[in-house]
């Protein structure tokens, strides 16, 4: 996969946050991560309840946000399984270019997961999205001040020339916290992979002129 596609995942200029609330949560640790990291796009919060989240404008719907005039680059989408597909729907019919899903219970719980996960694949063909996980924490990207991470990102975490992916996120939870000084250009996680997988995230390091070292934890090849 070409390296300018995945930047629209890796390095999106417009990041919508579908499930943004100001709870404890990932719907509010992705924001304040965002936040943490100095994120230099547009924070888009979605989420009917909320007319704003962290001061930041919430939106009622993706559609909302596209008649409001503002292009989605990324969809971080932190709500359960089954309103996964749904917003990816939306999001294909809006033009976003990227998604991210954090929920789990698909594939990897039986038939009827798998089910989901080949409609999200189908979707993805035809409207040409990326899409990583589902079930996956997302990824931080240090050197580009982004991020779609579900947990809190270390405050010793640095950017620098290694690049990681790993297929399971608590691996990926266990290197960004104990990071012991190394500086990380970008850490992947991509989970069930219905769209991106740990090769094309390889590729995408090694076309990234700031990464000189890449950590591949691999535990299959889908």
């Amino acid at each position: 996969m070409k390296h300018s596609r995945l930047s629209s995942l890796f390095k999106p200029a417009f990041l919508a946050v579908v499930g943004a609330s100001e709870k404890p949560g990932p719907g509010l640790q992705v924001i304040e991560n965002l936040q943490a990291l100095r994120f230099e796009g547009e924070i888009i919060p979605v989420n009917p309840k909320y007319e704003k989240v962290l001061e930041l404008k919430c939106f009622p719907a993706l559609t909302a946000v596209k008649e409001a005039g503002l292009p989605v680059d990324m969809v971080a989408i932190l709500l359960g399984r089954n309103n996964v597909l749904p917003v990816m729907e939306e999001a294909a019919a809006i033009g976003a270019k990227a998604a991210w899903a954090f929920a789990a219970g698909f594939g990897e719980t039986g038939a009827g997961g798998k089910a989901i996960e080949n409609e999200l694949r189908n979707l993805c063909m035809k409207s040409n999205m990326l899409f990583l996980g589902p079930n996956c924490v997302g990824y931080l990207n240090p050197n580009d001040k982004t991020g779609a991470y579900s947990a809190p990102v270390p405050k010793e975490i640095k950017g620098g020339n290694i690049g990681m992916v790993t297929q399971s996120g608590y691996l990926g939870l266990a290197v960004a916290n104990n990071s012991r000084g190394l500086g990380f250009g970008l850490i992947c996680t991509t989970g069930n992979e219905v769209g991106v997988d740990a090769t094309d995230c390889i590729d995408y390091m090694l076309d990234d002129e700031g990464i000189d070292v890449v950590l591949a934890f691999i535990e299959q090849f889908r």
